[in-house]
């Protein structure tokens, strides 16, 4: 068997690390955004149960104090940053906070998005505007902003929370669906570019996934769905129930980690077999 070496490796091997190596992620700096609740809420529980020192962003101050304050006690860090990083600037702000708190950063989980309902229609500009900024503009200053300092000390992860709808499309989320797609083009083509810097860049995409968010949607997905959309979903997903947020959480602890040293640029589902079993997968 041909040997492996390491000298000038963008990614290194890792086979000589023992299990419990590889999945700890102890002495890592992660910055999430989106970090209040939901899939990016239990993302930070995972995360710092597995050692990372985490840098918790979201918009929604209380909230996202509450997701730091319910997290059990860790010798590793939790900062918690009030931050829209829709905005360049802001996200600039959370890169340069996680150096001033750690003095390096490992890895970045770009989570901050919005999961809106309107037939393509009636989406105004603004509406559509909006979603774009939040999901796919906001991702790329996420992916910029961890880039450059990641480019300078070697290395790191960017991990963005793209969606099923990545793979296929469903009637009155246009401006969703189109962020989506966006997102996933988006983690190719980063690592294509990165990758000789260290980088890795890849994408997760949940199915529908039992969220603040899609509960705030339930009335829409109902109707959608001509009844029960989580009945719906049990019946209609090959794992029988909808994606929990700890599903998702789990998967980027994973990537996060050196068990997927050798992963880029793919987006891995994690749909509970939604997108290969659907007539438009």
């Amino acid at each position: 068997m041909t040997q492996v070496t390491n000298e000038k490796v963008a990614f290194p091997s890792v086979a000589n690390k023992t299990i419990s190596e590889l999945i700890s992620l102890e002495n890592r700096v992660i910055v999430v955004t989106g970090a209040a609740r939901g899939i990016g809420q239990a993302i930070v529980r995972r995360l710092h149960e597995a050692g990372a020192a985490i840098v918790a962003v979201d918009r929604k101050t209380e909230q996202l104090e509450a997701t730091v304050a319910e997290l059990p006690e860790s010798k590793a860090r939790i900062v918690a940053v009030t931050a829209d990083v829709s905005q360049s600037t802001q996200a600039e702000m959370v890169a340069e906070r996680a150096m001033r708190e750690f003095g390096k950063l490992d890895v970045w989980v770009n989570d901050a998005g919005l999961l809106p309902i309107r037939a393509a229609f009636e989406v105004t500009d603004e509406e559509w505007q909006r979603i774009i900024d939040t999901n796919l503009t906001g991702t790329f200053y996420g992916c910029r902003a961890a880039g450059r300092l990641m480019k300078d000390q070697g290395g790191g992860v960017i991990i963005n929370i793209a969606s099923s709808l990545a793979f296929h499309g469903v009637s009155e989320q246009p401006h969703y669906v189109a962020s989506k797609w966006g997102v996933r083009g988006l983690t190719a083509a980063l690592a294509s570019e990165w990758g000789k810097y260290g980088i890795r860049v890849v994408a997760v995409g949940p199915g529908l996934t039992d969220t603040p968010g899609v509960e705030a949607n339930m009335t829409d997905l109902n109707r959608m769905q001509g009844g029960d959309a989580r009945n719906a979903t049990a019946k209609f997903y090959p794992a029988g129930r909808m994606g929990e947020p700890d599903d998702i959480a789990r998967m980027v602890l994973v990537l996060a980690s050196d068990l997927a040293a050798f992963v880029t640029g793919a987006e891995i589902l994690v749909d509970g077999g939604e997108v290969y079993s659907s007539p438009a997968g």
